[in-house]
């Protein structure tokens, strides 16, 4: 009878212990795991966190993504006091507005189509560990980053410890004041009529090519000033 229960026993504990194996092996690979954002996501953290096309979703102070945040065409997208671990991608978005999020990749937003209603879109108050692209805004789009003046002004202008490009845009207003960009400013071929760059410390260099000629440029301070 005792061999029957120590048998027992120690099956039990193989048992268990692939149990916790399993179970150690799930949340390793938590990290690369994609939650998709129809609505709004309760604080927490996540993996990598998908906005699929045409939704929209909030995600405020208390969420945060280890991995990436993708947003498909069509995305109202809302952003307050989140961290994210990696990469923000923003395509072909409806709306964006972004404040105090903390960025550990690259912000790229190309093709943002629209604005919030009444409103203008918004990148503010936001760390960004390696670069922000604004790329390819369409013409019905109109975009703050980092202005804290104006009705759509910012509480404080961003950071961002590498490069910026703001490049091939249309849209009606795209506005990139205040900030600080540790490396690289490149402002290249919008033909937006409210183009306005100002008063951004600028590291390394800061250039402008190709822009329509209503285009603001002051202010900016950087190491090499080509235009800017």
């Amino acid at each position: 009878m005792k061999r029957v229960l120590v048998t027992g026993l120690m099956i039990s504990i193989l048992a268990g212990s692939t149990i916790a194996g399993a179970a150690s092996s799930a949340l390793a690979a938590s990290p690369d795991s994609t939650t998709k954002c129809n609505g709004s996501l309760p604080p927490g953290t996540y993996g990598n966190v998908l906005v699929p096309k045409g939704a929209t979703c909030t995600l405020t102070s208390g969420v945060v993504i280890s991995g990436n945040l993708k947003a498909l065409s069509g995305n109202t997208l809302s952003i307050t006091s989140v961290s994210i671990g990696r990469n923000l991608v923003d395509t072909s978005g409806a709306a964006l507005t972004q404040t105090g999020a903390t960025i550990g990749g690259t912000e790229s937003v190309i093709g943002l189509t629209s604005s919030p209603q009444g409103g203008t879109n918004t990148i503010c108050a936001s760390q960004i560990g390696k670069n922000l692209l604004v790329e390819s805004l369409g013409s019905a789009a109109a975009v703050n980053v980092g202005d804290t003046t104006g009705p759509a002004a910012c509480t404080t202008s961003n950071t961002v410890a590498k490069n910026g490009v703001i490049n091939n845009n249309s849209a009606e207003v795209v506005d990139v004041s205040g900030n600080t960009f540790n490396d690289n400013l490149t402002v290249d071929n919008n033909s937006s009529l409210g183009l306005v760059v100002m008063n951004n410390t600028v590291g390394n260099q800061c250039e402008q090519h190709g822009n329509q000629p209503s285009a603001q440029f002051s202010g900016n301070t950087a190491h090499d000033n080509d235009g800017c």
